[in-house]
């Protein structure tokens, strides 16, 4: 639990593997036990939020939330619907104590997305004559960045992005 206090988020992912296999391997109990004595997914939840744009997190708790391990996962597919789904897809609800995590993670995220919005009145840049109408999902174009559950690779594109934001 100490490590999803870290600062790195590769600790952080790395230790919320090492805590999700814990509670999927050892089972129910142990994650009752895990919940009822230590308040664990109180304590995930307050710290995780503030990592809701690392995409290999999501996995990795989803994996908690359907007890399917965490090992057997591919994080170097594309971080889409569609992977997830194909991962998830057939499996139960078995510990719904993790939605919280989830909720607060994009609550988070959405908070962050509210607060740093230069003004909230003003239209979105892709509303012109030429974008989708009221009501439409705009369709990602080919030099859109496709999202990863690879660290290594969002990390790679963080540090570009720092890069590039820094020489402007």
């Amino acid at each position: 639990m100490h490590l999803l206090a870290e600062d790195d988020a590769e600790v952080v992912v790395l230790g919320t593997k090492i805590l999700a296999r814990l509670l999927v391997v050892h089972g129910s109990a142990y994650v009752k036990k895990f919940t009822e004595s230590s308040g664990g997914f109180t304590v995930m939840r307050y710290r995780l939020k503030r990592w809701w744009d690392i995409p290999t997190l999501y996995p990795i708790i989803f994996s908690i939330l359907f007890n399917y391990d965490v090992a057997e996962i591919d994080f170097e597919r594309s971080f889409d619907l569609f992977s997830l789904s194909e991962l998830f897809g057939r499996k139960s609800l078995v510990y719904p104590d993790v939605l919280p995590i989830i909720v607060s993670m994009l609550q988070q995220g959405l908070n962050t997305l509210v607060h740093n919005q230069e003004d909230p009145d003003s239209p979105h840049p892709d509303k012109n004559n030429n974008g989708p109408a009221a009501g439409q999902l705009k369709v990602p174009t080919a030099g859109s960045r496709r999202r990863s559950m690879s660290l290594t690779k969002e990390l790679e594109a963080r540090r570009k992005f720092v890069s590039t934001s820094n020489s402007l």
